[in-house]
């Protein structure tokens, strides 16, 4: 099932499914019309011969018309997405180019021109003249609606295309995603019980056996509940030594088992996990972080000097901390144990809350140079995320993460005057006195 929810969510992140589905609809349209008309019988649309008075040569030259105009488009769509996937790989980072190819609007818009020319090549082919002349009137009239409807389909596609190159567009996306996954795979603080835990929870045996990966490329997703019921089924003790999002190669060791796993559990286990040949932020969330920390990076770097990209970036990060805050990512920074007995128990490497936070802000603040403006953006973020959590730790380690901020800023700001600017952000955050200094 695993595999299967995996499957199909590469699927949801191509271009050609949504495609295809519109072709294969508009198969079965042409040819349903084109009974439809064989059924009527042409007296029963003679009556409107403005609309359906079409010959066999003018029914022909319509379609052929209308299907050369949809393919060109077609084609002209294929390039624009293929030139708006370059300059968002160049401008932001790689990683965003799943976002562009999950975007359903341009899925829809490619499928509806292919979907067309479809269309008009089944009902072209049911045209004859001669003595057996039989001329799908409602189908051909049908095509210039469709017609009409991919014209508008085009203008949309514009629309959408300028507004999803935008910065704001791509980071409230990524920022948007995260966040859903986010909700999806830790529980909140207030429902602990939804995912049992152990707080002490350790493994450890004198005669480890090992239960290798069955393939090499990212560790993708987990079945937390299935592991969790294969440890019950068995009488073992699992401990997984890779997390969600670490690279695992064929035949290293991927978790550790108390029992000598036999070629039934083997094949049962591999069943348990995914693993591609890219992170997804299903299950790991810092690869939604990682975007959003990249193309800040990008944006403040010297050869492109986007300041506003790189303080939106920061921005968003702060809601991704914020609603993080807001999670069960583990009992008291330990390895969460997952278990359906007492004896029983299969441990979870976990990500802890002060990981995410050196995920985000370590890489920010060690890269915005003499760049006043990103350092009080993240002195504003760190102490809007203090101020939002309810967990003392979390807001302790985010006055740790301000007091970093001002230590980077006064070893890299040497202006008076902009350094006041920081110290004015960090006593405004409540920083104590010591921290305000000037340089």
């Amino acid at each position: 099932m695993l595999k299967l929810l995996q499957g199909l969510q590469d699927i949801r992140h191509g271009l050609w499914f949504v495609p295809a589905i519109l072709v294969t609809l508009a198969i079965f349209l042409a040819a349903l019309l084109v009974e439809f008309d064989a059924t009527l019988g042409h007296d029963a649309l003679a009556q409107w011969p403005r609309l359906f008075g079409a010959g066999a040569e003018g029914a022909r030259s319509t379609l052929q018309t209308i299907a050369g105009a949809m393919v060109s488009v077609a084609t002209l769509t294929f390039s624009i997405t293929v030139l708006v996937l370059s300059t968002a790989a160049t401008q932001y980072t790689p990683a965003v180019i799943r976002t562009f190819m999950a975007s359903r609007p341009t899925q829809w818009v490619l499928g509806v021109f292919l979907g067309i020319f479809v269309y008009c090549l089944v009902v072209l082919r049911s045209i004859h003249g001669g003595d057996e002349t039989f001329i799908p009137s409602l189908a051909v009239t049908f095509s210039l609606v469709l017609a009409v409807l991919g014209v508008g389909m085009l203008v949309y596609y514009i629309h959408h295309i300028a507004s999803s190159i935008q910065a704001s567009f791509i980071v409230s996306n990524v920022a948007e995603e995260t966040i859903r996954a986010i909700d999806a795979t830790y529980p909140e603080l207030s429902q602990k019980e939804s995912r049992p835990k152990s707080a002490g929870a350790t493994f450890s045996c004198r005669d480890c056996h090992q239960v290798n990966a069955a393939h090499t490329g990212y560790l993708r997703t987990v079945d937390r509940k299935g592991v969790a019921a294969f440890a019950d089924r068995h009488g073992v003790t699992v401990q997984f030594i890779k997390k969600v999002g670490d690279f695992v190669i064929e035949d290293t060791t991927l978790a550790l088992c108390d029992r000598e796993p036999d070629s039934r559990m083997q094949r049962e286990f591999k069943d348990l996990y995914t693993v591609g040949h890219y992170r997804t932020v299903e299950q790991d969330i810092g690869v939604g972080i990682r975007q959003l920390v990249d193309i800040a990076l990008r944006a403040n770097s010297p050869g492109v000097n986007d300041t506003s990209t790189a303080l939106l970036c920061i921005d968003y990060l702060g809601a991704v901390v914020i609603r993080l805050s807001s999670r069960d990512l583990g009992a008291k920074d330990k390895p969460a144990a997952e278990h359906l007995s007492e004896k029983e128990i299969v441990i979870m490497p976990d990500r802890t809350f002060n990981d995410f936070l050196s995920d985000v802000f370590d890489p920010l603040r060690c890269n915005a140079g003499d760049n006043i403006e990103v350092y009080v953006r993240l002195v504003d973020t760190l102490q809007l995320a203090a101020d939002n959590v309810r967990n003392p730790a979390h807001r302790e380690r985010l006055r740790t993460q301000l007091a970093r901020v001002h230590e980077d800023a006064r070893a890299r700001i040497t202006a008076p005057n902009q350094f006041a600017l920081i110290s004015k952000a960090l006593h405004g955050a409540g920083t104590p006195g010591a921290l305000t200094n000037g340089p």
